[in-house]
């Protein structure tokens, strides 16, 4: 049972660094998801045009439903800094994400992660978690908050 273990733990480590480039920086892997709207959403649609912040969240986390609560002032500011923000819902059924965005109508971009996989990829381990993702791809941020200090910093105002 240990050895099953260690050997998960170093495949998730081989994952994490395999997305390390020669500089060092993070590449983050192509995240692909349908919205609300069953649009398809791809990180290759944003790649080299605008950096993009990755909120993973479920509707049964607590966590989550503060910081989506804080997001509400934040959503604006993001969108006109040129930012896309994505609100990426895990292993939860359409209808049960929609009934729960009814309290959160002002939040237009979220994405459906049916199977989990888009987590996978990014390694979550938690909710909420957010991950920001430079205009080239490169992941510059990961953690289970994100103040206005850190936004700021990561917009280099």
């Amino acid at each position: 049972m240990k050895k099953k273990y260690l050997f998960l733990l170093a495949a998730l480590c081989l994952l994490m660094f395999s997305y390390v480039s020669a500089s060092g920086s993070i590449q983050a892997p192509d995240f692909r998801a349908y919205d609300l709207k069953l649009k398809y959403v791809s990180s290759n649609d944003y790649i080299g045009k605008k950096p993009v912040i990755l909120f993973f969240w479920t509707t049964w986390c607590s966590y989550c439903r503060k910081e989506m609560g804080g997001l509400k002032d934040k959503c604006q500011k993001i969108s006109s800094d040129g930012v896309e923000l994505f609100a990426v819902n895990v292993e939860e059924s359409q209808n049960r994400v929609e009934r729960f965005m009814e309290n959160y109508s002002w939040f237009s971009n979220v994405l459906l992660d049916r199977d989990a996989q888009v987590a996978y990829s990014y390694g979550i381990l938690g909710f909420p978690t957010y991950i920001f993702i430079d205009k080239n791809g490169k992941i510059v941020f990961r953690g289970n908050s994100f103040t206005d200090n850190e936004y700021s910093r990561l917009l280099g105002k």
